[in-house]
């Protein structure tokens, strides 16, 4: 069983049941055209429709027409994903915004743009989504003991975000209670488009420097699938 071109039909001709079970049965089963190369699928079918579909043996790809070109199914043996660590322990200043700097751990798609802890967000690390769609994003850190003040996170999306002010995204903000180490974690789901960037910032308030510990820091940015 094999796919077949169809065959055209005249009125007067007479339907046997070897045309039957070539045109139908076995064109049916093998799920639709079925050509060598492109070159041999554009010129069977010159002028195709929206929708449309031909797999090609040269190329292993079941193409589609969109109305304007052939196009092959996204593939993705390997989805985008992100895991980052914090590139060192750092003292923040109080009363700074500051983003970290990372060291990558796993990076599928090129996303990662180590960069260094810095309070300017240009030169800090990123993680950037190559590939539109929905990601999940999540993050853990601590920062150093202290009983005075507050201590506030963000994930700032490219480049816009305070975790003083409440800006950016899954903000959170810690009241110590203690001179305990103040534990962080957090994150959700975000719609990226190709090209956003996102960069995980922290802000304290103690009246002091404090370290926040990047070594036990992970930040992480996965692809869960396209919009549309």
């Amino acid at each position: 069983m094999a796919w077949t071109a169809p065959s055209t039909f005249v009125a007067g001709a007479i339907l046997t049941a070897a045309s039957l079970n070539t045109n139908v049965r076995d064109n049916s089963l093998a799920g639709g055209p079925i050509y060598a190369t492109t070159a041999a699928r554009d010129a069977a079918i010159p002028t195709p429709f929206a929708v449309q579909r031909a797999f090609v043996t040269a190329t292993n790809v079941n193409y589609q027409y969109n109305g304007t070109a052939w196009v092959a199914p996204e593939t993705l043996s390997v989805p985008p994903l992100a895991i980052v660590s914090g590139a060192a322990s750092v003292p923040v200043a109080t009363g700074t915004d500051v983003a970290f700097g990372f060291t990558t751990t796993v990076n599928t798609d090129a996303m990662v743009t180590t960069g260094t802890t810095s309070s300017t967000y240009a030169n800090a690390g990123k993680v950037t989504a190559n590939k539109a769609g929905v990601y999940s994003v999540q993050y853990t850190f601590t920062s150093a003991g202290h009983a005075t003040g507050l201590r506030y996170v963000c994930v700032a999306k490219n480049g816009t975000g305070s975790p003083l002010n409440g800006t950016g995204f899954f903000w959170q903000m810690y009241v110590p209670s203690a001179s305990a180490q103040t534990a962080f974690t957090g994150g959700g789901l975000m719609n990226l488009a190709a090209t956003d960037y996102l960069q995980l910032a922290v802000h304290q308030t103690s009246g002091a420097d404090l370290t926040f510990n990047q070594n036990g820091c992970v930040f992480s940015v996965g692809f869960m699938g396209k919009t549309a």
